[in-house]
């Protein structure tokens, strides 16, 4: 249809329909084609054609276009990486993010990327979510004596905001390359979380929280262990928490005595794990969940 509308009304010269558009600040075929259309299908339903409306906003959408391509590409992290992995060369981690995109009527933040810089060498990837919530250099155990790279991610496209994201990147010597070992994501409107822990008998492992796909939202658990650059999963069941279930824990405290139970890194009538995230006056076991007492 938009085809035949430029073919019959748009690309001839002279034509009044272009000079009509020109009128109203509207200079692009491509613009003038899909107004036309899409006023044409509404008017055959019928609908409201809002063609004024149309045009403004299509107006302004061509406006934030020429401003958006006028900003830079912003640098909105750097890490060295040389001394805390024992690199050879000199690395960087730099996280740099676009100019701002439409959604709706308002504006979000632009596509993160991430490079791996060594000397003149750069190797780029692309993020699945657009704010950085954090970009660190965490030993996952207390002896552990060669880092992992963390970033924390959060979704800021979507109206409801609902991504929450996990990488983990660990130096591969025998390569001479950093290489990604996680990649997970989650739903943080009904609390998912990613964690990686740093302490106790699940150090260096990472314990994710999933809703189930149907209220009341029973959490699914993954655990996985990081080693030689890779994550394998060791532990993934149903547990016991739901949504709003009143435990006053966050679910990954909640779960950790099944956690440890199904490793065998605990068994009833030792004390209860710690919770890391809320400190409780009591810990009680209830249906196989930690609460606060």
């Amino acid at each position: 249809m938009q085809k035949v509308v430029r073919r019959a009304c748009i690309e001839p010269a002279g034509s009044a329909l272009v000079n009509y558009f020109r009128s109203r600040g509207i200079d692009y075929p491509e613009d003038i084609s899909d107004i036309v259309v899409t006023a044409y299908g509404r008017w055959l339903r019928p609908e409201r054609m809002l063609l004024d409306q149309m045009i403004n906003a299509r107006r302004e959408h061509r406006r934030f276009l020429a401003w958006r391509e006028k900003q830079p590409i912003t640098t909105v992290s750097s890490t060295d990486l040389t001394m805390p992995f024992h690199t050879p060369g000199n690395w960087q981690f730099v996280i740099r993010q676009d100019p701002p995109q439409e959604a709706g009527p308002g504006t979000v933040p632009g596509d993160l990327h991430f490079c791996f810089v060594n000397g003149g060498a750069r190797r780029c990837f692309d993020s699945p979510l657009n704010i950085l919530d954090s970009s660190r250099i965490v030993y996952p155990t207390p002896t552990s004596r060669e880092p992992l790279l963390v970033v924390s991610l959060a979704d800021g496209v979507s109206v409801t905001g609902g991504g929450r994201s996990t990488l983990i990147w660990a130096y591969n010597s025998n390569s001479g390359q950093f290489e990604q070992v996680l990649d997970q994501i989650v739903n943080r409107n009904t609390n998912g979380e990613i964690r990686l822990i740093t302490s106790g008998p699940l150090a260096g492992d990472v314990v994710i929280d999933r809703p189930g796909p149907r209220p009341a939202y029973r959490y699914h658990i993954d655990v996985y262990r990081l080693t030689d650059s890779t994550s394998t999963t060791i532990l993934s069941y149903y547990g016991n928490s739901r949504y709003n279930d009143g435990s006053g824990l966050p679910v990954i405290d909640a779960e950790m005595a099944e956690i440890e139970r199904r490793l065998h890194l605990w068994k009833p009538g030792d004390p209860l794990p710690s919770p890391t995230r809320t400190r409780c006056d009591k810990l009680e076991l209830r249906h196989g969940v930690e609460w606060c007492g």
